[in-house]
C-alpha cells in the first residue's frame, strides 16, 4: 500500500512537472520568438538603412554635378548670344564627367537655336550634325572622355521630351543600354530653365550596375535571405540572389508591393509577412525609401529574409531549455 501511494505520488508530482515544465517552455519559447523577430527586424531594418544612405550619397553627388553644369549654362546664357562659348561649355561636360566616378556619361542638350541663335553657322562642322543644334555628349571609356552630338533614337520622352514640357527634373527607370554587355544605366534629368522657360535638358547616365555585385557579397547572403533594389516603378535593378530577375517588375512578382511603394514615396519604412516565391518559405519583407536627390521620386531597398532566419536562435536556445528540463525532471523523479 505504502508503495502504490509513494508510486502514485510520484506520478502526480512528475505530472505536475511535466506541465509546469512544458508550460514555462512554452511561455520561453514564444517570448523568445517574439523578441527575435522584433530584434532581428530593427537589425535588418538598419541595414537597410544604411545601404540606402550609401547610394542617396551617389545620388546627391550625381545630383550637385547637373546643378554644377547648369550653374556654367547659365553662366554663359547671360551673356550676349555672340559672347557665348560652345567649346567651353564642351569642356566642363567633360571634365566634369572625367570627376564623377558614378557617371558613365553627360550632356547639356538645347532646342534648335536656344543656346546661341547660331546652329547654322555649325552645320557639319567638328562634333556638329548638319542642322548644328547644339547638343554635346560628353561619355566616358575607361579613363578616356570624348564629346559628341547626341543621337535622339529610339523613345525620348523621359530623358529629354518630358523634362522640356514639364520644366521638372526626373529619373528615367533603369536599362540596359548594350545587349553584348551587363551594364545598367538610369539618367537623371533637369530642365534647362532660361528668362522662365525650359530650353534645352541636362542628363546625367548613371552606372548603378555595381549595386548587383554588393547585394550578392552581403554576408549570410542565401534564397532564404536577400536584398533586392528596385527603381520607384517597380524595376528590378538587382537581386542579391538572382540576377536574371534584373529589368523585370517587381509589382509583377508581388502585385501587393504597389501598396507598400506609396508608404516609400512618403519617406516610410513598410513590411510585409508573406511567402517569398523565391525560397518558398514564409518571410518578412522590410522595404526602406532610398531618396534620389532632385526628383520626387524614391527608389526601395527591400530585403526578404524567412522567418526562420529571425528565429534560428530562438529554436536553439528552445531545444537546450528542453533537454535542461528534461534532464531535471528525471533528476527530481
Amino acid at each position: 500500500v505504502t508503495q502504490s501511494i509513494g508510486f502514485k505520488l510520484t506520478a502526480v508530482i512528475s505530472l505536475l512537472l511535466v506541465v509546469v515544465f512544458a508550460g514555462k517552455a512554452t511561455y520561453d519559447a514564444v517570448v523568445d520568438y517574439s523578441n527575435e523577430i522584433n530584434d532581428y527586424t530593427i537589425e535588418i531594418t538598419a541595414e537597410n538603412r544604411l545601404l540606402a544612405a550609401e547610394l542617396e550619397r551617389t545620388f546627391a553627388e550625381v545630383h550637385q554635378t547637373c546643378l554644377d553644369v547648369d550653374s556654367i549654362i547659365q553662366h554663359e546664357l547671360s551673356l550676349p548670344p555672340q559672347q557665348r562659348d560652345r567649346d567651353r561649355v564642351a569642356a566642363y561636360l567633360g571634365g566634369l564627367l572625367a570627376k564623377n566616378e558614378s557617371l558613365t556619361g553627360l550632356s547639356a542638350l538645347f532646342e534648335p537655336n536656344a543656346f546661341d541663335e547660331n546652329d547654322a553657322a555649325f552645320s557639319n562642322k567638328g562634333i556638329y550634325k548638319e542642322d548644328g543644334r547644339f547638343i554635346p555628349y560628353a561619355s566616358k571609356n575607361g579613363n578616356s572622355v570624348t564629346v559628341r552630338s547626341v543621337n535622339f533614337v529610339g523613345n525620348t520622352d523621359s530623358w529629354y521630351t518630358n523634362p522640356i514640357k514639364t520644366g521638372k527634373s526626373s529619373m528615367v527607370p533603369p536599362f540596359k543600354p548594350y545587349a553584348d554587355k551587363e551594364v545598367i544605366l538610369t539618367t537623371l534629368s533637369i530642365p534647362i530653365i532660361h528668362n522662365g522657360k525650359p530650353i534645352g535638358v541636362v542628363d546625367a547616365d548613371i552606372d548603378v550596375s555595381f549595386l548587383q555585385k554588393k547585394l550578392e557579397k552581403i554576408a549570410g547572403t542565401t534564397k532564404a535571405n536577400f536584398k533586392v533594389l528596385c527603381s520607384g516603378d517597380g524595376t528590378i535593378v538587382a537581386n542579391g540572389i538572382d540576377s536574371s530577375k534584373i529589368l523585370k517588375n517587381q509589382f509583377e512578382i508581388n502585385p501587393e508591393f504597389k501598396t507598400h511603394f506609396e508608404a516609400i514615396a512618403r519617406k516610410e519604412t513598410a513590411e510585409q509577412t508573406a511567402l517569398s516565391h523565391t525560397s518558398g518559405l514564409t518571410s518578412k519583407f522590410i522595404l526602406v525609401p532610398v531618396e534620389v536627390a532632385g526628383v520626387a521620386e524614391k527608389w526601395a531597398f527591400i530585403s526578404i529574409t524567412a522567418i526562420g532566419v529571425f528565429t534560428a536562435d530562438a529554436k536553439q536556445a528552445l531545444i537546450s531549455t528542453v533537454v535542461q528540463y528534461v534532464l531535471i525532471l528525471f533528476t527530481v523523479v
